[in-house]
């Protein structure tokens, strides 16, 4: 029996999945059983993803300890993996454990929508309008989760020097040129309207044809 530790890679964005396995068979096809993972893998294709073992261990036990250590929290919080449970564990364990089952939910049918293509979302996003007032909602609904009571499992709890490099490192990858939500937009307001907006570079003689001018005014 081999006890082992992969990382199965998507060799199309670069994100990548750690997980643990017991196998008879190094050759198995195994790429891995975690949610967004397998709907990645009917996304992009079997044939876009490439595994390859991490660690070999002698027991089920040191595995366990040794998928601990390396999809630990900050690990899972982060863009570039389809990791969503800590390791040494099976991936139910871990949503459930505090009774935040619907965070899990909440980040699977948001990668539904935005990592693996809800064609029609994704169009309505384009409109920066549909967009905020989508952002707002989001934000208003957790803000009355907070208001009745609910508190994240971050509270108390702080980013370490280290993990907040690497954030910042992956962020400036991440947020460079057109990676960044806010490339090729810009902010415009209307004196009649008494509204601020955000809308693509190109749609400004539109709106300036309509009185909108450039900038953003925070208060009319």
């Amino acid at each position: 029996m081999y006890y082992i530790i992969y990382k199965t890679t998507n060799n199309i964005n670069g994100k990548i999945y750690i997980g643990k396995h017991k196998t008879n068979n190094l050759k198995d096809g195994y790429y891995g059983s975690g949610t967004i993972l397998k709907l990645a893998l009917e996304k992009y294709g079997i044939e876009n993803f490439s595994v390859e073992i991490l660690h070999y261990l002698s027991s089920e036990e040191e595995m366990n300890n040794k998928e601990r250590e390396i999809v630990n929290e900050d690990f899972v919080e982060r863009d570039d993996n389809y990791n969503i449970a800590i390791g040494g564990h099976g991936g139910f364990y871990h949503v459930n454990k505090d009774g935040r089952n619907h965070l899990h939910n909440n980040r699977v049918n948001s990668l539904k929508n935005l990592e693996l293509g809800n064609a029609a979302f994704i169009k309505k996003l384009g409109d920066i309008e549909f967009k905020e007032k989508w952002i707002k909602a989001i934000s208003d609904t957790w803000k009355e989760k907070y208001k009745n009571g609910y508190k994240s499992h971050w509270i108390d709890r702080k980013h370490s020097e280290e993990s907040k490099k690497k954030i910042g490192r992956a962020n400036s990858i991440k947020q460079k040129g057109e990676k960044n939500s806010q490339f090729g937009t810009m902010w415009i307001y209307s004196l009649e309207e008494k509204l601020s907006k955000k809308i693509k570079k190109e749609e400004l003689p539109t709106y300036e044809n309509l009185g909108w001018l450039k900038g953003r005014k925070m208060k009319f």
